[in-house]
């Protein structure tokens, strides 16, 4: 019985996390769903807000033939958002684990072939670390300190009203809108 409940879920549930997450969000848009140390509340309408504007900026800024793209973020809530910003994006996130040291995330990020690394300049300091070993790899940091600015208000209003009328679907990729009933 569990592998056919499994197997049916497969069927007519939602495939992949963002689109489960759409799923969900269209049940409880307000509904907070993460807080972090900072107790911050992030709410699934505020999550698909957020990762719509960020997928916009990664669009523009990371090259087309770039499938993934690193992530060196604490576990706040930052990280989700990114991380869901680069699926919304068409892009495979390569969460790198910061405790590592720079050695080894240099060895990651090379085997993974990343060409970018996405990170926050407050963490960065924080946590002490350096990533010019890295840079002088050829792969670039991405700050979000960097990013946010360039998001226009205009943009966020925009955001934020799409998601308020038909959570994620004009942001998630083609195969969302066919999949996700309105």
């Amino acid at each position: 019985m569990v592998r056919q409940h499994f197997e049916t879920e497969l069927e007519i549930g939602p495939a992949t996390v963002p689109e489960g997450i759409v799923a969900a969000a269209r049940k409880q848009p307000g509904y907070v769903i993460m807080q972090d140390s900072s107790l911050q509340e992030v709410t699934y309408r505020r999550l698909l807000t957020g990762a719509e504007l960020l997928a916009a900026q990664w669009r523009k800024r990371l090259g087309a033939d770039e499938e993934r793209v690193g992530v060196l973020l604490p576990n706040v809530n930052a990280m989700p958002v990114t991380t869901l910003s680069l699926w919304t994006a068409g892009k495979v996130p390569a969460i790198l684990n910061y405790t590592s040291g720079t050695a080894t995330l240099l060895s990651c990020a090379k085997l993974a072939g990343l060409k970018h690394i996405i990170t926050s300049k407050v963490f960065l300091q924080r946590a002490n670390i350096d990533l010019k070993p890295l840079e002088e790899a050829g792969i670039k940091p991405l700050l979000l300190e960097d990013v946010r600015p360039t998001i226009s208000g205009m943009q966020r209003i925009i955001a934020l009203l799409r998601q308020y009328f038909n959570p994620a679907c004009q942001s998630m990729s083609s195969n969302c809108r066919r999949t996700l009933p309105p």
